[in-house]
C-alpha cells in the first residue's frame, strides 16, 4: 500500500509540474506569436540563405495554432476531454503491463506515462526505439521488471496504441480516394504555399556597422 501511494504521489507531482509548464508555454505562444517568430528568425541568422526566414515563419504559424487557448471556454473543454483520453491510455498501458506479469499498480501507470511522453518526444519515426526505451526504463527502474519482459511488453504496448491508428488512417484514406502519391502532392503544395507566404514576411531588422 505504501509503495502504491508513493508511486501515485510521484506520478501526480510530475503531472502537475508538466501541466503548469505546458500552460505557461501555451499562454506565451498564444499571446505573442509574431514576437516569437521574430525572435526565432533573429536567432536563426546563423543559418544560410532563406532558411532563417522559414524558421521564423514556421515558429509563428506553430504558435498561432495555440490561439484557441485565448478562449477560457475552449481551453476548459479541451482540458475536460483530455482526462478520459489519458485515462484510456493509462488503462491500456496498465492492462498490457499486468498481462506480462509485471507488478505495477494502476496509480503507477501515470508515472510510466510521464516517461512515455518524454520517449515519444524524441524525433524517431513513429516513436520506434525511444518509446520502448522509455517504457523499459520505467518498468525496470520503478517496478523491478526483468529486462526481457519489459522489452516485450513495450513492443506490445506500442503496437496496440500505434497499429490500429495506422489501419484506420489507411481505411479513411481509401474512402476519400487518397493515395501515398496523392499525400505527397498535398504535402508539396502545402510546402510551396508556406514558402510563398514566408517570402512576404517582414524582414527582421539587423544592426549593421555604420562604417564610422
Amino acid at each position: 500500500m505504501r509503495r502504491t501511494l508513493r508511486f501515485a504521489r510521484v506520478g501526480l507531482d510530475i503531472l502537475w509540474l508538466a501541466l503548469v509548464v505546458f500552460m505557461a508555454v501555451m499562454w506565451v505562444l498564444a499571446t505573442h506569436p509574431e514576437r516569437i517568430g521574430k525572435l526565432a528568425a533573429a536567432a536563426a541568422r546563423i543559418l544560410p540563405g532563406r532558411l532563417s526566414e522559414r524558421v521564423g515563419h514556421l515558429t509563428t504559424t506553430f504558435s498561432g495554432g495555440f490561439a484557441a487557448t485565448r478562449s477560457p471556454r475552449a481551453l476548459l473543454l479541451a482540458m475536460l476531454w483530455s482526462f478520459p483520453l489519458w485515462l484510456a491510455i493509462a488503462a491500456e498501458a496498465w492492462a498490457v503491463t499486468v498481462a506480462f506479469g509485471i507488478d505495477m499498480p494502476f496509480a503507477g501507470t501515470f508515472l510510466l506515462q510521464a516517461l512515455l511522453v518524454i520517449g515519444v518526444a524524441v524525433p524517431t519515426p513513429g516513436g520506434v526505439g525511444s518509446y520502448h526505451e522509455a517504457y523499459r526504463i520505467g518498468v525496470t527502474t520503478f517496478f523491478g521488471a526483468p529486462n526481457d519482459r519489459a522489452v516485450a511488453a513495450a513492443i506490445v504496448t506500442h503496437a496496440i496504441s500505434f497499429v490500429p491508428v495506422v489501419l484506420l488512417g489507411v481505411i479513411f484514406m481509401a474512402q476519400d480516394g487518397l493515395s501515398v502519391s496523392g499525400l505527397k502532392d498535398l504535402a508539396g503544395a502545402a510546402r510551396q504555399k508556406d514558402e510563398e507566404e514566408g517570402a512576404h514576411t517582414d524582414e527582421v531588422p539587423v544592426l549593421r556597422p555604420s562604417g564610422r
